[in-house]
């Protein structure tokens, strides 16, 4: 239904609750756009905001191949892969680099798009 005041579906709105969901639960404010964190991605179009070092939140677009290239700080790393269609976290996990560099995460099967967040330890 289209009838509420501004407009939007009730679909939509869910679904801008699951944005701010996501992006409420890092320190968002710290955060500014950063092309250099996603090193490599095929078949995916991405936009990531970071805290580099310490946070960071990517929109991944497209169809997955199974992994993204990260380019990260030396440190360790928990992720989480959330569905922006349901709010709903699909996969989760943790590594850690030993010096700057690159990371490849293998990510969930997905279509359309994901969510990926990145916090430091």
């Amino acid at each position: 239904n289209n009838d509420a005041p501004g407009g939007g579906s009730t679909t939509f709105r869910k679904q801008l609750t699951y944005l701010q969901s996501f992006l409420s639960s890092m320190d968002f404010i710290r955060m500014k756009p950063d092309h250099s964190v996603i090193y490599h991605a095929p078949g995916l179009d991405c936009q990531a905001l970071a805290e580099k070092g310490k946070q960071y939140a990517m929109a991944l677009h497209g169809n997955s191949q199974g992994r993204v290239k990260l380019h990260l700080s030396e440190g360790e790393y928990t992720w989480t892969a959330t569905s922006p269609f349901t709010g709903e976290e699909i996969e989760q996990g943790s590594f850690e680099l030993s010096s700057d560099g690159i990371h490849q995460l293998d990510l969930p099967a997905f279509s359309e798009m994901i969510g990926l967040k990145v916090l430091a330890k």
